[in-house]
Order: C-alpha cells, then structure tokens, then sequence
C-alpha cells in the first residue's frame, strides 16, 4: 500500500483508516481516509488502495497543458 500524504488541509498525519458496510441492495465493505484533526475525509471506495489514491490525489498533481 502506498504510504499516506500529510492531510491536504491541516498537514496532519494522523489517520484512520476506516472500514464500514453500506447496504446498497447487498452487503459491501467501502474504505475510506479520515483525518483526526481537522475531520476531511475521502468518499468511500471499494479497495484501500482507491482510497489512499484519493487521499493522496493533490489539485497540482496533473497539470493541465494548454
């Protein structure tokens, strides 16, 4: 799993990682990444892996070229 960027709003880098089933016609596990401090968290996504990707995903990562 990729390591964890600070949090993109209070640069925090205590976290939880949580896990939860939502009931949409069948049980299924989401994750998502919640920030202790300042309380941003990701959507929730169906692996880990997207949600630390949203987590690290920053505005200037991909720059638009004209």
């Amino acid at each position: 799993m990729n390591k964890l960027k600070p949090c993109p709003f209070c640069g925090n880098h205590l976290y939880d990682e949580e896990a939860n089933n939502i009931f949409s016609g069948q049980d299924t596990l989401r994750y998502s990444i919640h920030c202790y401090k300042c309380g941003a968290r990701t959507d929730y996504f169906s692996t880990v892996f997207q949600a630390v990707n949203a987590w690290n995903m920053r505005a200037n990562d991909e720059q638009i070229q004209p």
